[in-house]
């Protein structure tokens, strides 16, 4: 459909059949307040929404309007029947008034937009000019829509325990219920990593337990627009006490945090594939700060500049995470390892991933644990956790590893 003046986005969730918005399963109808069509044309196609966010240029300047949707596009079938668009235009406009409505433009001639007034919502009942000229209408679109907030279909609930990273995959342990529509496509759990989210005030890297979990869209009729995935996890979030702390305008990322006793919880939402109007993919990611008590943990985050074993700065979230695990038990020691992937030659990797893990031990020392409580060793590519055959799994396979010394599985 082509709108003069007016940007639409509109989630792809059916209303219900039968309503006062949307063609029966016959096919479309002509609006309950239009129900005079504008002789000479016929019904060319119908969006029907069940919530929509549409931007409409009015006389007092821009405004949005959120709710119920319906837009019904009309093509001139009888060509000796092409009114000027203004014609058109009054033809609708005063169908909207015997309704009750009351006009918001008068002067343009492409497009007339009425309001009418009600308890349950204010009903906006808009004519859009489509094709042809001044003289000339060869399409024109009505549009419908009754102000409404976003159906909330994601619940969540508060972490109250500290998150499992070696469980299986499966849906993060604060969803209850999540969009309708989508499938889990996969997971990528750390034991310890850090993760920087994008909040109002600027990147923030936490560094914790991390659950990152995979959705991708599975039924093209409920493909919703980016903003009411947003609006959605924010709700579900804030309702079960998170505090969101991106911004209200961010409709592809959605960052909460929240405390608990067994280590403070983040929560992130990313739109990963689609645009404004659509949702292909996004990602739900959980940080739990703190290390899990298995006795041996896969570290990710450790940093290191490109072919060498000096530490970045971007490393320390991380390090600090395994420094308080050493300082909350003075009496552990552990063995720290380095890995890589498959690329390059092996004698190489082995020298390079022993330096890394010396490294780790160096900083470790620095900052107060005795050299004593840890040995390190390199094992290069001899042990990876999942083959090279991808770029997501040589990945993973780059890790330091810090194995508790007596630790009983």
């Amino acid at each position: 459909m082509k709108y003069r003046n007016v940007v639409v986005v509109f989630c792809l969730a059916a209303a219900t059949a039968g309503s006062a918005w949307a063609g029966d399963e016959q096919g479309c109808k002509d609006p309950t307040w239009a129900k005079e069509r504008m002789p000479g044309f016929e019904i060319g196609s119908c969006d029907t929404k069940a919530w929509a966010s549409i931007s409409v240029f009015l006389p007092e300047g821009e405004k949005r309007l959120e709710g119920q949707f319906e837009a019904i596009t009309y093509n001139l079938a009888d060509q000796s029947k092409d009114p000027p668009s203004k014609k058109a235009r009054d033809f609708y406009a005063a169908q909207g008034i015997k309704a009750g409505a009351k006009p918001l433009t008068t002067d343009d001639t492409f497009k007339v937009y009425l309001v009418q007034k009600s308890p349950k919502g204010d009903v906006y009942m808009m004519w859009d000019h489509g094709s042809g000229n001044d003289e000339s209408t060869s399409s024109y679109t009505v549009t419908t829509l009754r102000i409404a907030p976003p159906p909330q279909d994601v619940v969540a609930k508060a972490v109250k325990s500290p998150i499992d990273t070696q469980a299986t995959c499966a849906d993060p342990p604060w969803q209850v219920k999540g969009m309708p529509g989508f499938k889990l496509d996969g997971c990528d759990n750390r034991d310890l990593d850090s993760v920087t989210f994008k909040t109002k005030d600027g990147d923030k890297t936490i560094a914790g337990r991390v659950l990152e979990v995979h959705y991708a869209l599975a039924d093209e009729s409920k493909n919703p627009v980016a903003a009411l995935v947003a609006k959605n996890f924010a709700a579900a979030l804030k309702k079960v006490g998170a505090k969101v702390v991106s911004s209200d305008d961010d409709i592809y990322n959605v960052v909460a945090e929240q405390k608990s006793s067994a280590g403070d919880v983040w929560y992130g939402y990313v739109h990963t594939s689609g645009s404004e109007d659509t949702t292909g993919s996004y990602d739900l990611i959980t940080v739990q700060t703190g290390v899990p008590k298995a006795c041996t943990l896969e570290i990710y985050g450790v940093n290191f500049d490109t072919d060498k074993s000096t530490l970045r700065p971007d490393a320390d979230p991380v390090l600090g995470q395994v420094l308080a695990l050493f300082k909350a038990d003075p009496k552990m020691s552990a063995d720290i390892s380095g890995h890589t992937d498959d690329r390059g030659a092996k004698d190489y990797n082995e020298k390079l991933s022993g330096e890394r893990a010396d490294a780790v031990k160096a900083w470790l020392v620095a900052h107060g644990v005795a050299a004593s409580r840890m040995t390190t060793h390199g094992y290069g590519m001899s042990k990876p956790l999942v083959p090279n055959t991808s770029d997501e799994n040589r990945a993973k396979n780059r890790r330091v590893e810090l194995t508790k010394a007596g630790c009983k599985k």
